[in-house]
């Protein structure tokens, strides 16, 4: 657990530019709130065990969800301190199904699971993490529109959906989170992308733009995927599981 003074230069880092005092203050209060609450951590419990007042949940309420500030910069300043401060091993891409009821959130689609063989009412969201070993760090993330939600106006407007905001392959989305890391390491220094989205969304086109880019990656494919390579004869392209029974692995 970070001591006081730590967290207290960590939320000068993160919230330190905005331009308004109440949301610096809010910012203190959610991050402390984050990691102090046991549990699940609903806005009320959060507000509850940093002020002592469950009253204080519909001002960090309005700070996390209504009040206009960017989140893209502080989550910048997190990707550049937990570089600078713990030693990363990788980029983590990793989805998150999230289930709901009724249709009006934003992005909530029907989505069957294979793990669960069950189909369930739930938004997706996807997200970038910094491993560093023990320590898995979320420093990125977006939520998967399926295509409805920006076509009919009356839905995005419903859901509350920036006009800027456009629906994109999952695989775009991952990509995004990749290229949006990158512009923030201090040096351009990178880490490999690891990612098993295989149950989401075709991989093809992400592993494609990953080795045009330069990018060292490890991502799991559909065991029917056709495969190439130098070592292989001319023309022939066996499959991803056929490969790996020929070298004497079993998955």
């Amino acid at each position: 657990m970070a001591t006081g003074r730590a967290l207290d230069d960590l939320s000068r880092l993160l919230f330190g530019h905005l331009h308004r005092s109440d949301q610096q203050r809010w910012g203190h209060v959610y991050l402390q709130g984050l990691l102090r609450t046991h549990g699940k951590k609903t806005v009320r419990r959060m507000a509850a065990t940093v002020t002592g007042s469950e009253a204080a949940s519909s001002s960090l309420h309005q700070f996390v969800n209504a009040s206009p500030w960017e989140w893209t910069p502080v989550r910048g300043r997190l990707a550049r301190w937990t570089a600078r401060t713990l030693p990363v091993r990788s980029w983590t891409l990793a989805p998150t199904v999230l289930p709901k009821r009724g249709d009006h959130s934003p992005g909530v689609h029907q989505r069957f699971l294979p793990e669960s063989g069950r189909t369930v009412n739930c938004q997706l969201g996807l997200g970038l993490f910094l491993d560093a070993g023990q320590a898995h760090i979320p420093v990125d993330w977006q939520l998967f529109l399926p295509p409805r939600f920006t076509r009919d106006p009356a839905v995005r407007d419903r859901a509350k959906i920036p006009a800027t905001a456009q629906a994109r392959p999952l695989w775009d989305q991952a990509l995004h989170l990749v290229q949006e890391m990158t512009s923030w390491t201090d040096d351009g220094r990178t880490a490999p992308v690891v990612a098993d989205l295989t149950a989401l969304c075709d991989i093809a086109p992400l592993a494609q733009r990953l080795q045009g880019s330069g990018h060292a990656f490890v991502l799991a494919i559909p065991g029917q995927t056709a495969l190439g390579g130098p070592e292989l004869p001319p023309g022939e392209r066996p499959s991803a599981r056929a490969l790996l029974l020929r070298r004497g692995v079993r998955h």
